[in-house]
């Protein structure tokens, strides 16, 4: 494979635009395999039968509302239907998310409304392998020195997760929460920094959006939650950058680098 040069972007005609047309997937030839990446924000690899996503902070919204703040419901079933999307379209074994499944664990204690509503997701899909690399927000499903809350206990059974404390692990693959410090074998995949991107569009016009970035083997995912923040990325970092755009993708870059 070969690497692009960083993606430069220093004065006014370095502003960083879509390449192309929107395309409702990505692919990136890694080698001998694949890596697409979705609308949706999954990162999926077809001869793996595996896809992985970060950063679904289900139950956001509850814990905000718990602390008086005025935002609107419905958020986790947005995040749940774009996973059911995903796992619709693909025919996937196995899928991974790395890190910040549940946003805090005070959202597992609402009348019980989130644990019912990924019930209903996993009699759905009873046959799925479901991994879990955890995160920081992920303090309740972690091993404990005293009993493990029983609402977490529940969780785990529930979805039949199988918990990673580091990382998920495949030849040539690595999932993590948050992004390696040191460079590893193969491809290293990560969450946690939910990245931004601004994109101009034309004629003054500049949209803030969600991206994925690769930087040499390292792909950051961005938040696949729907009740997420993010963090503005700098592009000359970065080998690849393709945003998200209302279930859409948009390679980026300057014209004629590559």
């Amino acid at each position: 494979m070969k690497l692009q040069r960083p993606i430069k972007t220093q004065g006014a005609g370095g502003r960083l635009r879509p390449l192309g047309p929107p395309l409702p997937t990505w692919t990136f030839q890694a080698g001998h395999e694949p890596i697409v990446l979705t609308g949706e924000g999954a990162m999926v690899f077809p001869q793996r039968a595996l896809a992985m996503v970060a950063d679904l902070h289900l139950g956001k919204t509850q814990v905000f509302r718990r602390q008086g703040l005025a935002v609107p419901e419905g958020s986790d079933e947005e995040t749940l239907k774009k996973l059911e999307c995903l796992l619709a379209a693909w025919p996937l074994q196995q899928l991974v998310i790395l890190g910040d499944l549940i946003h805090h664990q005070t959202a597992l204690d609402d009348a019980g409304r989130l644990l019912n509503r990924l019930k209903l997701f996993r009699e759905r899909w009873p046959r799925l392998g479901l991994h879990l690399v955890l995160g920081n927000h992920d303090k309740a499903l972690r091993p404990q020195p005293q009993a493990r809350a029983s609402v977490a206990d529940e969780l785990l059974a529930t979805l039949g997760l199988e918990c990673h404390p580091w990382a998920f692990v495949q030849p040539g693959l690595s999932g993590h929460h948050e992004p390696p410090v040191a460079a590893e074998e193969g491809w290293q995949v990560s969450g946690h920094l939910h990245p931004v991107v601004r994109v101009y569009l034309g004629a003054g016009q500049w949209k803030r959006l969600a991206c994925f970035t690769r930087c040499e083997r390292h792909w950051q995912l961005p938040a696949f939650g729907a009740f997420t923040g993010g963090f503005t990325i700098v592009p000359a970092h970065y080998h690849d950058i393709v945003a998200l755009a209302e279930g859409q993708l948009l390679a980026l870059g300057r014209p004629g680098l590559g």
